[in-house]
């Protein structure tokens, strides 16, 4: 009776543990189907233009007229400031009356080797005041083409003359007495392009009269920024990245931008430029050199155009990706005696496989050696 209770026993502990074998499911895996990792870097910037356009003086003066506002929206060939220029005036008068000296004079050295050209072929005058008359007339010449310039030059700055002021010579006096007394010293300066008035850096703080903003009364010199003129039909971000991620930064990678401002849109662009030198600005709080890189977004649609201002806050994220690794499930990888390790389906068995893992994602690894396309991985069990 005994023999036969312990019998029982055996067959119902053998039955229950067969039930759970049975009910023990398979674990869950993936198969790799092709490699590539990918993984995002944050930074932050501010939104500027593609592209800033100089608008600088043509010459000494001052400012007698503003056009614009800081910020605003501009056009090509919208006005811009008006200038009063004595320097300009004075300049041109300069510059007409040495033309026309000039002018006189090699007329009066052409007329010489003219009359000494006939003599020599008469046989009245030698070779040599042949040479010397035509010597005098070439100096003459240059010494024209000199002022010519110089008055050319003058006229582009004001652009606004009479047609024939360069058929003036010193006998036409009524000519050019009337010339002389127009006024050339009121310049217009107009926008180059469509775009927004921005400010010139450089005309923050201090007391010289570059370093102001320009107003009615402002002093400006030639070649002077009086203002920036900001391209918005794209825009530019310029980040820092330290030298641990540097050289994985490539010019023409991809990146995206959003912000707090602009939540609406998500915009794509890429790396434009990334500087070789770090910047002096870091590395003196004893943390990691940087490296200045700029972003470009090309174009916008009208919608955001209008959305958009300079100066607006950025997250830029950078995708960097790796297409001779795989992405690997976080949960998929062990240490095992300090070794990474992925278990794999083999024959129908489960077999562990050392790998060289790299960076970690949010919830997936990087896998660089060690497996292969068609891997059946263990995930879960």
């Amino acid at each position: 009776m005994k023999i036969k209770n312990i019998l029982i026993a055996g067959l119902f502990l053998f039955s229950v543990c067969q039930t759970a074998w049975a009910a023990t499911p398979p674990p869950k895996t993936i198969t790799l189907q092709k490699k590539g990792f990918s993984t995002i870097l944050y930074f932050n910037g501010n939104v500027k233009p593609i592209r800033m356009i100089n608008v600088t003086s043509p010459a000494d003066g001052v400012i007698v007229g503003r056009y614009f506002e800081y910020g605003q929206k501009i056009a090509k060939g919208d006005q811009v400031v008006q200038l009063n220029s004595e320097a300009l005036e004075k300049n041109f008068h300069d510059a007409l009356t040495a033309y026309l000296k000039a002018k006189s004079s090699f007329q009066e050295a052409q007329s010489k080797y003219n009359a000494s050209a006939e003599l020599w072929k008469l046989g009245i005058v030698a070779k040599d005041d042949l040479t010397s008359t035509k010597n005098q007339m070439d100096f003459a010449n240059l010494s024209y083409f000199e002022a010519l310039y110089s008055l050319e030059k003058s006229i582009k700055v004001k652009e606004v003359l009479p047609e024939n002021i360069k058929q003036l010579t010193v006998n036409n006096i009524n000519q050019i007495e009337k010339t002389l007394n127009i006024k050339y010293n009121m310049l217009t300066v107009a926008s180059p392009a469509d775009g927004v008035v921005l400010f010139n850096p450089q005309q923050q703080g201090g007391d010289s009269p570059s370093n102001k903003k320009i107003q009615v009364g402002s002093v400006v010199k030639l070649g002077q920024v009086i203002i920036l003129i900001g391209d918005m039909s794209g825009l530019s971000i310029d980040i820092v990245v330290d030298e641990i991620d540097i050289d994985r930064v490539k010019v023409g990678q991809k990146v995206f931008v959003t912000s707090e401002a602009f939540p609406e849109f998500k915009l794509q662009g890429q790396i434009r430029k990334i500087d070789s030198q770090a910047s002096s600005a870091s590395g003196g709080g004893g943390g990691l050199p940087v490296f200045p890189v700029s972003i470009e977004i090309p174009s916008l649609t009208s919608e955001e155009l209008g959305k958009i201002r300079v100066g607006m806050s950025a997250k830029v994220e950078l995708v960097l990706e790796n297409p001779n690794s795989f992405s690997v499930p976080l949960g998929a990888v062990s240490l095992v005696d300090g070794q990474s390790v992925v278990k794999l389906i083999r024959n129908g068995k489960v077999e562990q496989v050392p790998v060289v893992t790299g960076e970690t994602g949010i919830d997936v690894v990087e896998v660089k050696n060690g497996l292969a396309v068609g891997d059946q991985i263990v995930v879960g069990e």
